[in-house]
């Protein structure tokens, strides 16, 4: 999907992603620096990426706690490695002048028997200042409504990085890697609208 995605498409992409499909959506960009022309393109197009509960390891003691309640040691080696991987991706990024958003979200309740699966601090990513959403780990990207606070500063997060693009008459296209919806209601976004961007949802 993301390949057919950065093809068809010449707009900016957002991503929104959850668990461990930030991680999937953290190795398609750092490791598309290949003749492949998609991959290519998905890197260039990509202007910011959302991250709901994702895991990153920036010290084995933080893979190990992660890798107890869910992965194996080895699998959790695999995403340090994915992890040292999109840093030098998002620093190349700089360097060119050509930046990606990122905003990084934690669940804040316990999800059964495993308590916090991605707290505050296997949350962080390079500096950045991760937001709560106060919900489990499951939970928290399935909102009760559109009033919900996790879903609110979603958005607003969405639409602080759209907007100047807006004002340029820009179009840009969300891809979401993993659920993000309300249950039982079908997801509805409306691109072209003016601002603020809004999701909204279809029974």
């Amino acid at each position: 999907m993301l390949k057919q995605s950065a093809t068809q498409n010449k707009r900016p992409l957002f991503f929104v992603a959850h668990s461990l499909g930030g991680l999937i959506c953290a190795n398609a960009l750092s490791q598309s620096h290949s003749p492949d022309e998609a991959r290519e393109n998905l890197v260039e197009h990509a202007r910011g990426i959302v991250f709901l509960g994702t895991p990153f390891f920036d010290s084995e003691e933080s893979a190990v706690r992660f890798g107890q309640k869910v992965l194996s040691i080895t699998e959790t080696e695999k995403l340090r490695k994915i992890h040292r991987s999109f840093a030098t991706f998002v620093e190349s990024r700089y360097r060119r002048n050509h930046f990606l958003e990122i905003a990084c979200y934690f669940e804040t309740r316990n999800t059964g028997d495993d308590g916090v699966l991605v707290d505050e601090a296997l949350s962080t990513i390079y500096g950045y200042t991760p937001l709560p959403i106060d919900e489990d780990h499951e939970g928290m990207c399935k909102f009760a409504s559109e009033s919900h606070s996790g879903f609110i500063s979603i958005t607003d997060k969405l639409n602080s990085w759209i907007k100047p693009m807006e004002e340029r008459s820009e179009s840009y296209e969300l891809v979401a890697a993993g659920p993000f919806a309300l249950p039982g209601r079908r997801v509805a976004i409306d691109f072209n609208g003016t601002v603020p961007f809004r999701i909204t949802f279809k029974d």
